[in-house]
């Protein structure tokens, strides 16, 4: 009996098999590239489905007497925060994106909150973190960053947030309200000795 397969033909066959796999595999993915429209609203692209995701960084300092730190107000727009040590007074300030004015400043002290012993000088850490919080239905929500102070001597922590209102931002009107303390804590259970 006579064999069709010969190692020629072997190699032909698995060499075309290979070849049209190929050609359909690249086509499949021309054909989904081609037939997928992007779509800014929901950040898709339509037939194919892949998120686009956005890049959220924030950026901190700081020296012997002053820290700074930025995070984000809303999707728009974000705040810089300032902490001066000589003072203990926690600022941000946010520019309108809108009108290219000053849209708001933000102040609370923080020596209280860390149980900084009068006459010491603290050791003060901070960084900002993102939050969604909850709306409560007013004009005045919290903006969409929370601001974390430490004091490396004492080992004691606090959170700040912001209340934002966006309507008089939307309008031009500055706005001064007291950052909300909404939390903190020791990060250290033991006393450190002086020495």
């Amino acid at each position: 009996m006579k064999r069709w397969f010969t190692p020629g033909r072997r190699w032909l066959s698995f060499g075309g098999g290979l070849t049209a796999g190929l050609l359909v595999g690249v086509g499949l993915l021309i054909g989904g590239v081609v037939g997928s429209r992007y779509t800014a609203q929901d950040g898709h692209l339509e037939g194919l489905s892949l998120p686009i995701s956005k890049l959220h960084a924030t950026a901190t300092h700081g020296g012997e007497t002053f820290a700074m730190a930025t995070g984000a107000i809303t999707p728009e727009v974000e705040g810089v925060f300032f902490l001066d040590y000589l003072t203990g007074e926690l600022q941000c300030q946010v520019v309108s994106v809108r009108f290219l004015q000053l849209a708001g400043v933000f102040k609370h002290n923080v020596i209280a909150d860390l149980g900084v012993e009068k006459g010491k000088k603290p050791a003060f850490l901070m960084t900002t973190g993102q939050a969604q919080f909850r709306s409560t239905g007013g004009a005045v929500q919290f903006a969409g960053s929370i601001v974390y102070v430490a004091d490396a001597n004492t080992g004691n922590w606090a959170a700040y947030a912001l209340p934002w209102n966006r309507q008089a931002e939307s309008v031009g009107v500055a706005q001064a309200f007291p950052m909300k303390l909404i939390g903190g804590g020791k990060a250290r259970d033991l006393a450190i000795r002086d020495q």
